[in-house]
Parts: C-alpha cells; structure tokens; sequence
C-alpha cells in the first residue's frame, strides 16, 4: 500500500478494529517505505506489525503461530481447526499456551509463563487431551485456574464466568470494605469507580479509604471498544502521550476520534 494511495481511500479503508483472520488491527504505526503498517493483535495474544496490502489481501493470517502450529501438529481428528477455521475451544487452548510460554505476548506473559505458570505435559502438545479433559468451551466462560499460583493441568481448571474469573486472579487481593472481604473488581461496581482508577490510587500510595471514595473532582472516564478508563491509563494503553489526547479532547475531538487517530508520522 503506497503512502499516496493511502490518503485517497483512507475514510474508506481505515484497518481500525477490523480483524482479518486471528489478527485485529489495533492502529496505524509508521510507514515504512512504500507501505502503511498496522499493529495487530493476533488471538495468541502476541502483537505484530503488519502491511495494509497482507492484511487486505489475505496474505497475512496471524502473527506466526498458526503457520507453527499447523506445521508441527496437523489436528484434523478432532474437527476444531481445519480449513483456516478454528473453534472458541482451540483459540481457548492456543491463547493459554501462549501466556505460558510465548515471551513475545508482551500484554500478559510477564503475569502467566514469567512467573513460573506451565502448562501441564498431557495439555502442552495434545488438544485432543485438553477437550477429552475439559470438553467443549460453554458460551460466555473461560478457563479458569482454581489455584492462581499453579497451573493449567485437569485438576486445577474449571469453566467459570469472567466475572467470576476477575474476581479470581493474582493481582487481587481481599479488603475489608463495610464488614466484608470483598475483591477491587467487586468494590468497584459497588461504588462505581473504575477497577483500574482503584488499583492506580493505591499504587500512588493513597490510602484504602481514599482511594474508594468519590472525589469532588472526579476523574473523566471514557469508553472504547468495551473497555473504560481515564485518559492517563488510555495514553499508556494506546503508547500516545496524554497531552496529545488531551489536545485532541479539548479542540472538540468525540472520544473515538481521539482514541482511535494515530499520531501523524508515528
């Protein structure tokens, strides 16, 4: 995709949030000579740098792993990955390998594989195991480890909600809020402050009580793509400095434009 055509179709051909096989587009980055590259997040969970034309054209399908994996396994056995398809239970078992052992998932190893998180030897290079074990994946759940500081084997996983699985990780811990022991992702939806405003206060070394509580001067949250956050966690998200978002918002901006604009060069 050359950079002069690139400008002619642009409102028309915008890769934003499109997904063309395992990868979704995240946003624009440099070009690179004659071609606009996207960064991308592929279902493993790994980020990549892709060109316009491979995403458009078909070319490019993932970040890698699936030509891996269907070069080191050819599951056709089972009927959850054949013809470039693959089910909601195969992308369930390849996202978890990835935590565990794929350095290059940038979003997630450092909390699964780069803690010592491994998944067991029956699951590691067998499918066919892991659906004989945990059979298919029930709508609107996913994997779940009982024990957070063990791994994925059969009789340390369940199916389970992810509101049941947010109140589960290892980043959370349990504080005594109105006589109960209650996680920062259930505090949150009790007082209606964002899960990551609440761990952010804290981090800063505010206080519990403040922390929880509504401020007079409260923060302004915005809403993208499913998730909320306040533009300090969106800038470190997106790798956009906050005064450039907070240029964008003020010169009248709506927050998908704002969110979703890369920035001009970079």
């Amino acid at each position: 995709m050359k950079i002069a055509d690139f400008y002619k179709y642009k409102l028309k051909n915008d890769l934003t949030n499109k997904r063309f096989n395992y990868l979704k587009v995240l946003y624009r980055i440099n070009y690179t000579g004659k071609y606009v590259y996207w960064m991308c997040v592929c279902d493993c969970g790994s980020l990549t740098k892709v060109d316009g034309s491979s995403l458009v054209g078909g070319r490019a399908k993932s970040c890698g792993c699936l030509r891996r994996e269907l070069a080191a396994r050819k599951f056709k056995t089972h009927g959850h990955s054949s013809d470039g398809k693959i089910t909601r239970t195969y992308t369930i078992w390849t996202r978890m390998k990835s935590r565990c052992n794929n350095k290059n998932n940038k979003l997630v190893y450092h909390r699964y594989g780069g803690r010592g998180i491994k998944v067991c030897e029956r699951w590691e290079n067998s499918f066919e195991n892991f659906l004989k074990d945990m059979g298919d994946a029930p709508d609107e759940m996913t994997i779940e480890r009982i024990d957070n500081d063990r791994g994925y084997s059969p009789d340390n996983c369940k199916w389970a909600t992810r509101q049941e699985q947010a109140n589960n990780t290892s980043s959370n811990k349990y504080y005594d809020y109105n006589g109960e022991s209650l996680t920062i992702a259930q505090i949150s939806r009790i007082v209606g402050i964002n899960r990551i405003t609440i761990t952010t206060r804290l981090r800063r070394g505010i206080s519990f009580s403040d922390a929880v509580a509504n401020k007079t001067k409260t923060k302004r949250l915005f809403t993208h793509d499913g998730m909320t956050m306040g533009i300090r966690e969106w800038a470190e998200y997106l790798g956009i400095k906050r005064r450039a978002l907070d240029s964008r918002l003020n010169r009248g901006w709506s927050v998908e434009k704002t969110l979703t604009t890369p920035i001009r060069g970079g």
